[in-house]
C-alpha cells in the first residue's frame, strides 16, 4: 500500500507482479541454464541435511543431476534423492530414477506405496491437507515425504514449476500452435504437429481432440455441464465461470504460462506439497520456482520452449549431456501418478460405501457414481466425503 502523508490519499498494488516484471523483456537458452544452475545452488544451502524428490521425469531429475554434481564436486559428497513409484507397471517410473540416481552416483532412497499404506495414511493426509485434494496422487508424495524424514533430511529439493514455466504439459501445444498461426507461420504449425506426435505421448487423434477442446471454450464448458448436471446450478456456474477464464488464458503463451504459474496451476501443486512435507517437519523448497528463473523462462520465445515437437526444449538443451538421453530426451510424461487402476479394484467398495454416508453429496444429490462417473471421479467424491466426516463439514 502506498500512502500520501499529505492528503491522506492511499493505493493498493501488488508488491510483485510476473507480468510488469517480463513486460517487454527477452532472453535466451544459455540465460536460461545459467539462471537454473545459480538457483539449484541457491536452493542447497542449509545447516541442516538436504535431499531431493526424484520421480524420475525430466524436471526432478534436471534438479538432482545438477545438484548432486556441484555437491560431489565441491564437497566430496554423495546427494541424496527419494522416489516414490507406483505398483502399477503402466505409470511406474522408477527405472528412470535408478538411471538418474546411478548416473549421478545419488544416494537413492524409494518407496512403493500399497493399498494398506493409502488407507493407513488417506485420512492423516487429508487432514494435513485441509481440504478434498484432486486424488491418491497426493499419498505418494505424502509416503515421499515420510521416507525422507526418515532417512534424517530436513530439506527436500523439488522440480515442480518447471512445466508451467517452460510449456511442459501436453495441453499447452494448443497455445503454441495458435501463436505459430498469428505470426503467420502456417507451415510451421503442420511440421509442429507432426513432430510433436512424434515426440509425445499423444497420437494424431489425441493431438486434434486437445485442440478443439482447450482452444473452444463452448466444447469444454459443454463438456463439464454433461458431466455434472446433476449438481446444483449454482455450483456448477461457478466452476463454468473459472473455465472460461482459464480457457480464455490459453489464446497466448505468455498470458497462459503467467495464469497458470500465479492462479490455477502452481499455486495448488505447491500447495498439495507444501502441506505434505510440514506432515513431516520438512522444508520444501523449489528451485524452478525462482523468481528471477521464471522470468527468464516467461521471456524466452515459445519455440525455444517446444521445438521439433519436444516440450520443455531450453530443460533438455540444457541437461543435454549431463544426463543420459533416455531422461533429457524422453517423450512420455507421468510424474507421482498412483497405482489409482489397481487400487480403485480393491478399494472399490470403500469408496462407494463412503460416498454414499456423505451427507454433503447427498444434498448435492451426487449419488448415482457407477452410471455416472469415472475412476478419477469417484476418489475426488471420496475425498470430499472423508473431508467432511474429518471436519465434521455440513452445507449448512
Amino acid at each position: 500500500m502506498y500512502y500520501e502523508l499529505h492528503n491522506g490519499s492511499k493505493e493498493h498494488f501488488r508488491y510483485y507482479d510476473l507480468a510488469k516484471a517480463t513486460e517487454g523483456k527477452t532472453s535466451t537458452i544459455e540465460e536460461f541454464s545459467k539462471a537454473l544452475e545459480e538457483s539449484v545452488l541457491l536452493h542447497l544451502r542449509s545447516d541442516v541435511p538436504v535431499g531431493t524428490c526424484l520421480s524420475g521425469g525430466l524436471d526432478s531429475s534436471s534438479i538432482a543431476t545438477l545438484a548432486g554434481r556441484y555437491m560431489f564436486e565441491n564437497y566430496g559428497k554423495e546427494f541424496h534423492a527419494v522416489t516414490a513409484f507406483s505398483e502399477d507397471p503402466m505409470n511406474d517410473e522408477s527405472k528412470y530414477a535408478r538411471e538418474v540416481a546411478k548416473h549421478s552416483s545419488l544416494i537413492w532412497y524409494s518407496v512403493k506405496p500399497s493399498v494398506d499404506d493409502f488407507l493407513n495414511n488417506w485420512e492423516k493426509c487429508q487432514w494435513f491437507q485441509d481440504e478434498p485434494v484432486g486424488g491418491p496422487s497426493a499419498i505418494m508424495q505424502f509416503c515421499l515425504m515420510q521416507v525422507a524424514r526418515d532417512c534424517g533430511l530436513r530439506v527436500m529439493l523439488d522440480g515442480q514449476g518447471g512445466d508451467e514455466a517452460l510449456l511442459g504439459y501436453e495441453r499447452y501445444y494448443c497455445t503454441y500452435f495458435l501463436d505459430l498461426i498469428k505470426r503467420g507461420k502456417p507451415v510451421m504449425v503442420g511440421k509442429e504437429f507432426y513432430r510433436s506426435i512424434k515426440n509425445s505421448g499423444l497420437s494424431a487423434p489425441q493431438m486434434i481432440q486437445f485442440q478443439a477442446y482447450f482452444l473452444i471454450t463452448w466444447l469444454r464448458v459443454l463438456r463439464q455441464k454433461r458431466k455434472w448436471n446433476v449438481i446444483p446450478k449454482c455450483l456448477l456456474e461457478h466452476g463454468l465461470h473459472t473455465l472460461q477464464e482459464t480457457s480464455d488464458t490459453y489464446k497466448s503463451v505468455k498470458h497462459m504460462q503467467i495464469a497458470e504459474i500465479t492462479k490455477y496451476q502452481l499455486p495448488r501443486l505447491l500447495k498439495y506439497e507444501d502441506r505434505n512435507s510440514m506432515a513431516w517437519s520438512i522444508e520444501a523448497r523449489v528451485p524452478f520456482v525462482d523468481h528471477k528463473l521464471i522470468e527468464i523462462a516467461i521471456a524466452l520465445k515459445p519455440s525455444d520452449k517446444i521445438n521439433n515437437g519436444y516440450t520443455k526444449y531450453a530443460l533438455r538443451k540444457t541437461m543435454d549431456r549431463k544426463m543420459p538421453d533416455s531422461i533429457t530426451w524422453r517423450k512420455n510424461k507421468i510424474g507421482f501418478e498412483a497405482p489409482e487402476r489397481r487400487w480403485g479394484e480393491v478399494l472399490n467398495n470403500e469408496i462407494k460405501q463412503k460416498i454414499a454416508e456423505s451427507n454433503i453429496l447427498k444434498e448435492l444429490n451426487i449419488l448415482n457414481i457407477d452410471t455416472n462417473y469415472d475412476l478419477r471421479t469417484r476418489y475426488k467424491l471420496y475425498s470430499i466425503a472423508t473431508w467432511e466426516k474429518i471436519f465434521c463439514v455440513n452445507l449448512s
